[in-house]
């Protein structure tokens, strides 16, 4: 460190007599895109790992540098714009020259020291602002009142038209509209913009030669009926959604089922989808009421919510909690910007620089997410498992009532003692309690005392207070959920029977499933061979347990078809594993009792038959709720730094601190999706209208179409 500080100290005294021009250290025009990669990718480094030392902020400066403006960088040469080899500040990432190894707790990731790279070979871009230290106030209720995007749009007046408005200007510049196009020109522009292909050319010379008066209007509704129509204006919205169908990095894995959701938005815009049902679909439908379609007999909406996980994604996180919180950073960033134009991500390590946009929106925003898990969903193609499973309900329903009548032989659930672990989940409630079940082979609770097995073909009970994925057959295919929970001990152990599989999902991280590396010991394939036995999930890396930084979900897995998994019990300790307690013995049957077993055979027989049929479920790539939970404020933009807990709501600026309670249970996504797309929200109606304008004319009425924003453009027709 210190000889770091003696080489830059000698730089700096070499080149002071080096005259600087006022170019060098004033800040060129950089673009919204360039901005936007400074705020997301570069201020939360330098914050996180250089203001301590090297900011106005700092106790004490180290170096005699400073690092929290462009100005400073430029003045004292610690960055050559567009020269990232001869710089100082990517020279020190690297840890390559002795002495200036920054930062000194250690070298960053590579990812990191590249975006770095990057950043220096577009110019070092920053905003203008105001120097460090100016004690500048952020007032976002004056932000949000002086600028034009937060306001709602006036009301029209009498036969004031998109017309009436463009005409009025053109007379103010001195500009005559031009000349009506001819009909084969007219024709072609129209074909290219609705189905992005140019008309035949015997398309053409059928609507040159339509006479009738309504030509024009005939030739709209038959390319906005053509299937290309969706395709031609889907690949705009699959740009905004960043669909892509791997992950990127070095790994490139597969992203499960990408295109279910792109064939989803070309059916949706074919489908004339009104745009609030499509917002809130893409928000939060997995929990708003379904759109089954007629063509592919499943519910629509779930398959929109895929969009949330089009992210770039790392094999193997050194940091998984971060990779959670850039996850989320970009999950946010899309949302802001495709359905609000705003740049909520901007606010992640401070408040927003510009705009009515607080660090405290950001995280009441990021709880959403942070309460929701990504899933492979299990879609019902015309309802026929659903059905399927509710007649075999009913049998089971007859055999209980015989059973019933037995007295209720029962078996007893299983108790255990264990000093060194303690106790997760027994199964003996009757309910999940904060656990959810995806699929159907779980149920909707799990057993109780008195149940009957309708597999058995006799007066069996099942084992009460465990969690049975095979009571509506081996065919049944579903996922058991865990609440979160802390990850403190180093072991988790469950008490199962069967096969099947068990994760554990730490930090929402789903990416271990395919490449473990890292994450060694989450995830446990199970076959007991119809005996119970203990299975241990236990992280190898001893960075990820018992510090209390992850949270974590188990998933219990039923995808076979040919059998099926009972767990029992889930304890956590960090000594060695519980005891394997005998399995409890069934009580006799009086012989009256026996006599009357006789009527079960055919009850099975006729339930086996009738759970046989289940079509099999089509799976998509979507969202689902888990436990619900706050975010608490990252200080600086670092989950190292916890600030306040913040409740979830949306944007300040448009109503989120009206008083509205936060979801007491689940994400609250669907309560966001209201949000979005209520009337007294100017911006998403107006954002979407000015995409479609942007596409048609080439420019938008605000030609800065993702940013309404301070730094976007103001709109050419404010009216």
């Amino acid at each position: 460190m210190f000889m770091m500080q003696k080489i830059l100290t000698l730089v700096v005294l070499l080149l002071a007599c080096v005259p600087v021009c006022a170019e060098d250290t004033a800040a060129p025009k950089f673009t919204d895109e360039q901005i936007a990669f400074f705020e997301t990718k570069i201020r939360p480094v330098l914050a996180d790992n250089c203001y301590s030392c090297h900011s106005n902020q700092a106790k004490k400066l180290k170096g005699g540098f400073y690092l929290d403006s462009r100005a400073a960088i430029l003045k004292d040469y610690l960055a050559e714009p567009g020269k990232p080899a001869e710089s100082l500040i990517v020279e020190s990432v690297h840890y390559k020259t002795p002495g200036m190894q920054m930062p000194p707790a250690g070298k960053l990731p590579d990812n990191v020291i590249k975006d770095l790279e990057k950043w220096v070979e577009m110019g070092l871009p920053w905003p203008e602002e105001a120097g460090p230290g100016t004690g500048e106030v952020f007032d976002l209720e004056a932000r949000r009142k002086n600028h034009w995007a937060w306001q709602p749009p006036k009301k029209a007046g009498d036969g004031q038209t998109i017309d009436s408005i463009l005409e009025a200007r053109l007379k103010k510049e001195g500009f005559e509209p031009a000349p009506l196009a001819d009909r084969a020109t007219l024709i072609r522009r129209v074909t290219l913009d609705l189905i992005g292909l140019p008309p035949t050319p015997e398309e053409i010379d059928a609507f040159v030669n339509d006479k009738s008066a309504d030509a024009f209007e005939k030739l709209v509704d038959r390319l906005l009926a053509s299937p290309q129509f969706g395709e031609k204006w889907g690949r705009h919205w699959l740009d905004l959604m960043r669909y892509a169908e791997s992950y990127g990095h070095e790994f490139d894995i597969n992203i499960p089922h990408p295109w279910k959701y792109r064939d989803y938005v070309i059916r949706a815009i074919n489908d004339d989808v009104p745009y609030d049902r499509f917002v809130k679909e893409h928000i939060a439908g997995d929990l708003i009421e379904p759109r089954v379609h007629d063509e592919t007999k499943v519910n629509e909406a779930v398959k929109a919510t895929g969009w949330w996980f089009l992210h770039e994604q790392t094999h193997a996180p050194t940091d998984v909690r971060l990779h959670e919180a850039d996850r989320i950073d970009n999950q946010i960033d899309v949302m802001s910007k495709t359905f609000q134009a705003v740049t909520v991500a901007c606010a992640r390590c401070h408040d927003h620089k510009f705009d009515a946009i607080s660090d405290e929106d950001y995280y009441s925003l990021a709880g959403y997410l942070q309460s929701s898990r990504q899933q492979e969903a299990y879609l019902d193609p015309g309802g026929k498992i659903e059905s399927t499973y509710a007649a075999a309900k009913k049998i089971v329903a007859q055999g209980q009532d015989q059973f019933d009548k037995l007295g209720k032989v029962k078996k007893q659930a299983t108790t255990i003692e264990h000093a060194d672990s303690r106790l997760f989940e027994s199964f003996n409630h009757g309910a999940f309690k904060g656990w959810k079940t995806t699929g159907w082979a779980w149920g909707d609770r799990p057993t109780i005392a008195g149940q009957w097995d309708p597999t058995s073909g006799r007066a069996e009970p099942v084992l009460p207070g465990v969690a049975h994925s095979g009571l509506l057959g081996d065919e049944a295919v579903g996922i058991l959920w865990s609440p979160e929970f802390d990850y403190k001990e180093r072991h988790i152990w469950a008490r199962v029977k069967g096969k099947g599989e068990v994760r554990m999902v730490m930090d929402s991280y789903t990416l271990f499933i395919s490449h473990q590396l890292l994450f060694e010991g989450l995830r446990a394939k199970v076959d007991t061979k119809g005996k119970w036995q203990w299975v241990r999930l236990s992280a190898k890396r001893d960075f990820y347990h018992a510090n209390g930084n992850h949270r974590a979900h188990l998933q219990f897995i039923d995808e076979h078809t040919d059998s099926h998994l009972i767990v029992d019990e889930v304890r956590m300790g960090d000594k060695g594993g519980p005891p394997n307690p005998a399995e409890p013995e069934i009580a006799a049957l009086a012989d009256s009792q026996v006599a009357k077993a006789g009527v079960f055979g055919p009850i099975t027989k006729q339930f086996n038959q009738a759970v046989k049929k289940v079509p099999k479920p089509e799976r998509v790539l979507a969202i689902t709720d888990g436990s619900g939970e706050d975010s608490y404020l990252h200080i600086r933009g670092s989950w190292h730094g916890k600030g306040e807990e913040l409740p979830r709501r949306y944007l300040t600026a448009l109503g989120g601190e009206d008083g509205t309670a936060a979801p007491s249970n689940g994400s609250g996504r669907a309560d966001l999706a209201k949000r979005l797309v209520d009337p007294s929200n100017p911006l998403t109606a107006r954002v979407q209208v000015n995409r479609l304008w942007h596409h048609l004319f080439g420019r938008g009425i605000v030609p800065t179409v993702d940013n309404f924003g301070v730094l976007g453009a103001e709109p050419s027709h404010p009216e």
